[in-house]
């Protein structure tokens, strides 16, 4: 990851970003429960920083400070819309508060489970989403998509194959 962020040029920033959106994304997502808008926030974190760069000390903290300043955006998002009646509920509703010594092993499961979601064929992450994700039934799904409850079956059974192949390094064989 980067050193010190004030000393990245654009094309370095860029790697930093591909590197860390995919888990922002995640972690925004927990809060929201909005892809789109997660993706959002992650983006509008990236920019505050690029745009502050020179005037932000982290002192080589730079991946927490965008895990707070995501946190941050999250929030006000929140307030602002008045989705929950106040943070106090929503740390209520399950969510961790930060933690900025993520251990390794928790990102990398993040990165590779969202990596291999985006590696599933269109329809069938679709499939997976709406049923994850957004907490749909099959028969709620196979309605919204326009196609049979077996096809939604069959789908989810081969995202389900597809993801345990991809995140075998990180199933516990014990």
């Amino acid at each position: 990851m980067a050193k010190n962020i004030v000393r990245l040029d654009k094309k370095s920033f860029e790697v930093y970003f591909k590197q860390l959106f995919p888990s922002l994304t995640y972690y925004a997502y927990k809060f929201l429960k909005d892809y789109d808008l997660a993706k959002d926030i992650v983006h509008e974190a990236f920019v505050k920083l690029w745009d502050n760069r020179k005037k932000i000390d982290t002192e080589g903290k730079d991946k927490s400070y965008l895990y707070r300043s995501v946190y941050n955006l999250c929030l006000k998002h929140i307030r602002d819309n008045k989705k929950l009646q106040s943070t106090e509920d929503m740390l209520e509703a399950d969510v961790d508060p930060v933690d900025f010594n993520y251990q390794v092993e928790t990102e990398e499961l993040e990165q590779a489970i969202i990596n291999a979601i985006e590696e599933l064929p269109p329809k069938m992450k679709q499939v997976f989403i709406l049923s994850r994700y957004d907490g749909l039934k099959y028969k709620e799904i196979a309605e919204r998509l326009g196609i049979s409850v077996k096809t939604v079956e069959v789908h989810m059974s081969k995202a389900l194959k597809f993801l345990r192949q991809k995140l075998q390094n990180f199933i516990d064989t014990q």
